[in-house]
């Protein structure tokens, strides 16, 4: 199963992050809360920040997906302004980690 579609959009008032979906126009995908049993509060301006950056996930995943596929392309390739090979063995590791977790896959934090 893959997430709902973005884009996604975040109303500032409930801290409440929508998207959409094949069947409806808009499909809510989270809620920041400010607090649970235990009285641990977070502020308003902090909950807003996490909507933000929840809102900005699919946006966030196509562009480590896009700069993944240019590093390739740029490394591979004879051009002007090429990486080095460990440069571009790095940032490419950092992404595919990123873009694995984000897609859900099992990845080892220890490499």
């Amino acid at each position: 199963m893959s997430h709902t579609p973005g884009p996604w959009a975040y109303d500032a008032d409930s801290c409440e992050v929508f998207g959409t979906t094949e069947d409806r126009s808009c499909g809510w995908v989270a809620k920041v809360v400010g607090g649970d049993s235990n009285d641990c509060r977070l502020p308003y301006d902090e909950r807003l920040a996490n909507a933000r950056l929840i809102a900005a996930a699919p946006d966030l995943l196509a562009a480590c997906k896009a700069l993944a596929h240019d590093i390739r392309a740029m490394q591979f390739t004879d051009g002007e302004y090429r990486l080095s090979e460990y440069s571009a063995r790095s940032i490419l590791a950092l992404l595919d980690r990123e873009i694995s977790k984000a897609e859900g896959e099992v990845i080892n934090e220890c490499d």
